[in-house]
Order: C-alpha cells, then structure tokens, then sequence
C-alpha cells in the first residue's frame, strides 16, 4: 500500500476522489425537506468521508479518514494502548505534543476540539460533536497514528444550493485563525510545518429531499494558498467571519504559510480599520443630530 508525503499528491487525490465518486453513480445525497444550513451539513461530511476512502481502498492509497470526533476517539485509545492510564496524562500529551490539540492562551473556545469531546473520549463514550471545531473531517496521511500524529490535513466541508442565491457564506473566523497562529508561535512555531486546513465546496442542485451533484461543482482549496486580498467580505458583525463562496477562491500557489498568516493579519487590520471608522461616522453623526434638537 503506498504512503504519501507530498501534500500537492494528496490534495489531487482528495479532488479525485470527490468527482470519481460522482462519476461512479453516487451523485445524490439525502439532507431531508427542512435541513439548511449547519443542519445539513453531515450528510456531505459523511459522502465526502466515503468518498475518500473508496478512492483510496481502489488506489491502494495508505490514507484514512474520520469525522472530527471519531479521529479523537481513535488517538485516545491508541494512547490508552500505548500506556497512557489517566486522564491527566492523555490530555497532557495532546496539548503539548499537536499542532491540532493546542489550548488557546486566552479563555476562547478551543480550535479543534472542545474538553467535553476530550472528556467523552477518555471515558469510552461516544465523542459529542463540536461545531466549533476547525475540522469536519481529519485525513491521517501518516504511518503510525501516535508516532506521526501531526500527519494529519483538517478539511472543512461546506456545502452549497445553486438554486439559492445568497451572500457569500461565514467561511472560518479571521479572529480565531489569527488568535490560533499567535498561540502556536509561542508555543512552537514549528508545528506550522504540519499546520494543513482545506476546504472543500460541494455545490448542488436541490429536487425534493435530495442534493444532486455535479462532478464540475466539487471544489478544493488550501486555507494558505488563499489570496486574502481578493476576499469580498470580512464580516465584523459576526464574529469577524471570512466570507466568501469556495469555488470563487483564488490562490497563490507559491504563497508560505509565513506570508499567509502576515497578509491576513494585515488584510483583517486594514479591513478593521476602515469598518469602525465608518460606524464611528455614523454614530457622530446620529448624536450630533440628536444634540443639536435637545
């Protein structure tokens, strides 16, 4: 079975994989009459799961894929296997030892996954999910689950109806992201290097209960490829949420994850700027209008 170590490899084998399994008839999803939004995203996480796996068991491709919960479930008991006996002991590992485990240094919600997932899968239960998490889906691209525990890619699905037109939609929080890479530069840059978050956009026409897929409306794209000049909206109104619609994403392929994480700092700054001093104009004037009739 063979690995893969060239992430530009894999990232072709994800694509592949979602529009081989469209052209191999499963090209329809059910997400029921009501599901919209988050509510109807679990039905394309689980295709897109299955997806990969059978792209990889017809290639003999040494990948796997989780949901973002059973990925955490799986790594707490290969510790447990391992010798890991407390609770104290597995959490300390995943938090000073992953990119993907680290703890915010302020008091926000963790980035990959919450003390209540860690707390069930340390006790055996079913891992809650976590909508929160930066991850849908963790693809292990590595050999040994523990010994390589940071090859891993995080991929976000979004899916979207054609039939529907909307504004772009809330993407990941610029806020969160930024908070995210300051942690790990204090704690260790070096697990930049391993730092991998995809999106993939799965774009549908909608009969009844089902999403009909397209092979040309599947999209892939690399969180730091991503042009951040070109993006059309930074929502300050909604906890500072990138918005835009995946397959319009440009990407600069020679673009470092240094360069990304300046150009988005400085983009989300300007962009900041620019949004309070117009609210701050708008609030000068409301009062100065009020006080000038008092």
């Amino acid at each position: 079975m063979r690995g893969i170590r060239d992430l530009n490899i894999l990232k072709d084998y994800v694509h592949d994989a979602l529009k081989q399994e469209i052209q191999n008839g499963n090209d329809k999803i059910y997400i029921g009459r009501r599901a919209s939004g988050s509510a109807s995203g679990l039905p394309f996480e689980e295709w897109t799961k299955e997806a990969i796996e059978n792209y990889a068991r017809r290639n003999n491709i040494q990948i796997r894929v989780f949901l973002q919960e059973e990925f955490l479930r799986e790594v707490v008991d290969e510790l447990k296997n391992r010798g890991y006996t407390t609770p104290q002991r597995i959490e300390n590992f995943l938090y000073e030892n992953t990119w993907w485990g680290l703890r915010p240094s302020s008091q926000g919600q963790h980035y990959f996954f919450s003390k209540g997932q860690l707390e069930d899968a340390i006790a055996g239960r079913d891992v809650r999910a976590y909508q929160q998490s930066i991850a849908d889906l963790v693809v292990f691209y590595g050999d040994d689950l523990i010994a390589d525990i940071n090859k891993i890619v995080a991929i976000n699905v979004k899916s979207h109806d054609l039939g529907k037109k909307s504004r772009h939609p809330n993407i990941v929080s610029a806020k969160r992201l930024l908070e995210y890479f300051n942690d790990i530069l204090d704690k260790n840059p070096s697990y930049l290097d391993d730092f991998e978050l995809w999106f993939i956009g799965i774009y549908y026409e909608r009969r009844d209960s089902y999403a009909y897929l397209s092979q040309n409306e599947v999209y892939l794209r690399d969180l730091f490829k991503l042009k951040i000049s070109e993006i059309p909206v930074i929502n300050f109104d909604a906890a500072i949420q990138l918005q835009w619609h995946i397959k319009e994403m440009e990407e600069y392929q020679s673009q470092t994850k240094e360069d990304f994480i300046k150009n988005l700092a400085v983009e989300t700054q300007k962009r900041w700027k620019e949004f309070s001093e117009k609210r701050t104009e708008v609030i000068d004037d409301l009062v100065g209008s009020i006080l000038e009739k008092l």
